[in-house]
């Protein structure tokens, strides 16, 4: 198979699995819920619908009072978006490790990584 045809499903399988984290985050009471707990629910099929059906409104609604975005690591937990780069120098000098700080791709902010 491609290896960009692979990495394009593999992108959109995280994107879907991005969208009901964010949902448990979001609506806490529902972190104790199956995926296929929370689709049914919001009366949908899938997560596609489900976006559809949520989509803007949460995410507007999470990006206005919030310090987060909708990147994860690489264990899938939603990562901090420090506002300032000094922000995150100061995160980064606290943990004692080599972390690189660079800017989230989707909002005004930083990011670390061990990477």
């Amino acid at each position: 198979m491609d290896k960009k045809l692979l990495k394009n499903f593999k992108n959109n399988i995280s994107a879907k699995d991005g969208i009901l984290k964010r949902i448990k985050y979001e609506y806490c009471y529902l972190q104790q819920y199956s995926n296929d707990e929370i689709l049914k629910y919001f009366h949908v099929d899938n997560v596609s619908e489900l976006q559809e059906f949520i989509g803007l409104n949460i995410i507007s609604d999470f990006k206005k009072n919030s310090n987060t975005c909708m990147c994860l690591d690489k264990y899938g937990n939603i990562k901090t978006l420090y506002k300032r780069y000094e922000s995150a120098q100061d995160a980064a000098f606290e943990c004692d490790l080599n972390l690189k700080i660079y800017p989230c791709p989707y909002e005004m902010g930083w990011h670390l990584s061990s990477q």
